[in-house]
């Protein structure tokens, strides 16, 4: 008989996160080191519901720098803990995937498994439409507008 090592926790909960049996992760995660800019970021981020998605601006506005988009796109290139701090969970402004250090294909299959991506945008007339995982659309403006009022949006 063996003794857990520390990484088995770890292993567990992704696993268990890979095979769709966990929407939350319950590992200790130090922050230590970082500013207290990208500390409260990452603080943000890890209240973004499994299955949900927010925006850089709006991670920047709920850590107290409303125009600091860009800083946040920043932590988030350098989150020291992707999935478990789920920064694929973050989406340009106008709901488009953006950035991701695994790479955008990585972060459309992980937005996929939590069941919160797109199928695409589309154009409909002049305005933008994203089509949402259950068949329905939401404009452009509508994600902005709901984005606004509920800084984290679940397709609907």
């Amino acid at each position: 008989m063996r003794a857990p090592r520390p990484i088995d926790p770890v292993k567990r909960e992704l696993d268990e996160y890979f095979e769709g049996r966990r929407r939350y992760f319950d590992l200790p995660v130090d922050l230590r080191g970082r500013s207290e800019f990208s500390r409260l970021v990452l603080e943000q981020l890890a209240r973004v519901p499994y299955g949900q998605v927010t925006t850089y601006g709006s991670l920047a506005a709920r850590s107290g720098r409303p125009r600091a988009a860009r800083a946040v796109g920043t932590i988030m290139n350098r989150n020291p803990i992707p999935i478990v701090l789920p920064c694929h969970r973050v989406v340009g402004a106008n709901g488009s995937l953006t950035g991701y250090g695994g790479g955008l294909h990585v972060k459309e299959q992980l937005l996929r498994l939590e069941g919160a991506l797109f199928d695409g945008m589309k154009r409909s007339g002049r305005e933008r439409t994203r089509e949402c995982r259950g068949g329905g659309e939401q404009t452009v403006a509508e994600f902005r507008r709901h984005e606004a009022e509920s800084p984290v949006w679940a397709p609907r």
